[in-house]
């Protein structure tokens, strides 16, 4: 297959998007892809808290946390490379973690369904680590083209590059730079259904389409969608919501189609809710009797991508 890159962006945070780019890459690699995962938020990257996967019983541990951040910042660590002003750090160098590896997270493979055991790909993550950076490099943008084209020649498939949410300078960077590539990309919207999300995931639709010189594919994707599938037989306080759920999402999609008529942009709905439990356990979520209508959301929506 030709390589692919997916930028994940999101104008606002609590889209969900880094729990959504996570376990794309798990599905993608269920699916026989060699998966990069990259955390590009360059304020908040946590993909190396949820890199694991999700438990019905949540251990919410804060000094964990920071043992974690503490022992990433000993290591040469992607946006150490992406930063530096000189040369000192090399693609290659670039710590990573494969997941999929024993020692790394052990019950990652006991969620893997049975029918995919035999075609797993891999599932890289570079995570973003724990040590404070310049707000802003001038050869940000030519680092992370130079660093895509390593993991190209290494054999990765798909690399997905978890942004951070809002507009910056290094996603100014990042789109322009990536309009001189020779590789394929897509951009991966996500979109609450509030209206401040709305009108920020506009914001970032038309700064995208501004920057970059090319036709790469952009999709929204909404996220956290109540479901309104079922009012039957329901209480009254039930079918409120429901009835309110509905209402949410007809007006979401007047909106959305207003992006698709301006910006040719592509609506992907994979049906994204998030589960209470999900606010707690953030993870990789598998076929194993809990989350398992996020597992096939996602999975859903690794079918739509067709990668």
């Amino acid at each position: 297959m030709t390589p692919r890159i997916l930028f994940s962006l999101a104008h606002k945070g609590g889209t969900g998007r880094s729990l959504a780019s996570i376990n794309l890459a798990f599905q993608l690699a269920l699916r026989g892809r060699n998966v990069a995962l990259l955390d590009l938020d360059v304020v908040g990257g946590t993909l190396h808290h949820i890199s694991r996967p999700i438990d019905s019983r949540p251990d919410v541990n804060l000094a964990t946390f920071e043992k974690r951040t503490k022992d990433l910042s000993e290591q040469n660590t992607l946006l150490q490379y992406l930063y530096q002003q000189e040369d000192q750090i090399q693609p290659k160098e670039v710590y990573s973690e494969d997941l999929f590896a024993k020692h790394r997270t052990p019950s990652l493979l006991s969620i893997v369904p049975r029918s995919r055991s035999r075609s797993l790909g891999r599932l890289t993550l570079f995570p973003r680590g724990g040590t404070a950076l310049p707000h802003s490099s001038s050869n940000f943008g030519e680092q992370l083209t130079k660093f895509f084209r390593h993991l190209f020649d290494i054999g990765v498939d798909v690399v997905i590059s978890d942004m951070q949410a809002g507009i910056s300078n290094t996603l100014t960077q990042t789109v322009e730079a990536n309009s001189r590539r020779d590789f394929d990309a897509c951009w991966m919207i996500y979109v609450r259904a509030t209206p401040q999300h709305v009108a920020g995931a506009q914001d970032l639709i038309k700064f995208v389409s501004t920057h970059r010189s090319d036709s790469s594919p952009m999709w929204l994707i909404p996220t956290a969608i109540m479901s309104f599938s079922d009012a039957s037989s329901s209480t009254d306080s039930s079918v409120k919501t429901t009835t309110l759920a509905k209402h949410v999402w007809d007006r979401l999609s007047v909106e959305l189609s207003k992006f698709r008529q301006l910006y040719g942009i592509e609506i992907i709905d994979p049906g994204l809710s998030f589960e209470k439990a999900l606010q707690w356990s953030e993870g990789i979520a598998g076929q194993d009797g809990y989350a398992d209508d996020y597992f096939a959301s996602v999975a859903n929506l690794a079918e739509t991508l067709n990668l």
